[in-house]
């Protein structure tokens, strides 16, 4: 439901932070279904969890430009920068791609396979189905998935070093937003553990950002 509230004002695409809703939206149910997938193994989630996937791929590059336009926008009130961005015509070059990638997601969005694929996740996530899977699982579970998680997130993290290239810090933030994703459905964690995963996703963010 939130997805379809979603659909129609980040296709328009006046405000960016309506498409980073939706991004978040379709991440926050994948990374349930892939949870779901891991812990149960039913075979069932596997179309859900492709067709999720291949919807937020199909928003990367619009919010990718969306990010860096308002940037640019930022860089072009700084004296150090926007004399050399007005004389290259960075900020208009980067304003039609944008406008380009915008018009792509809203016909991407509006496509008869994207409209059945929506029709069929919703009738699996009201279905009888997910919710056989759902009653096999118990908290135990899920806090062994989420301590597996943060366990592959040590890990990439203590293999990092200043020469590791960017997909290194952008697997490390995945590794963050799925954890939290999970965190949210333990609501026995405490708020603090929550804020610090919050914390650390704004400061890998602002470093992906500037690459």
């Amino acid at each position: 439901d939130r997805l379809t509230e979603l659909e129609p004002p980040a296709a328009l695409g006046f405000d960016p932070e309506f498409l980073h809703q939706y991004r978040i939206t379709i991440r926050k149910v994948r990374a349930v279904m892939e949870t779901l997938y891991a812990l149960s193994g039913d075979k069932a989630l596997k179309a859900p969890i492709k067709r999720l996937r291949r919807h937020a791929q199909a928003t990367s590059a619009l919010r990718d430009l969306d990010v860096f336009n308002e940037t640019l926008l930022a860089w072009l009130n700084d004296p150090e920068f926007q004399d050399a961005l007005k004389t290259t015509g960075v900020p208009q070059a980067f304003r039609a791609r944008q406008r380009e990638a915008q018009l792509a997601f809203a016909q991407h969005i509006d496509a008869r396979d994207y409209l059945d694929d929506r029709e069929n996740l919703q009738s699996f996530v009201r279905s009888n189905r997910l919710k056989a899977i759902l009653d096999s699982l118990d908290k135990h579970r899920t806090r062994e998935a989420l301590d597996a998680r943060i366990a592959d997130h040590n890990a990439r993290l203590v293999a990092l070093s200043d020469l590791s290239p960017d997909e290194d810090f952008h697997r490390l933030r995945k590794c963050l937003k799925r954890i939290r994703y999970l965190a949210d459905l333990d609501r026995a964690l405490p708020k603090a553990f929550r804020k610090d995963l919050k914390q650390r996703q704004t400061i890998l963010g602002d470093f992906q950002d500037r690459h």
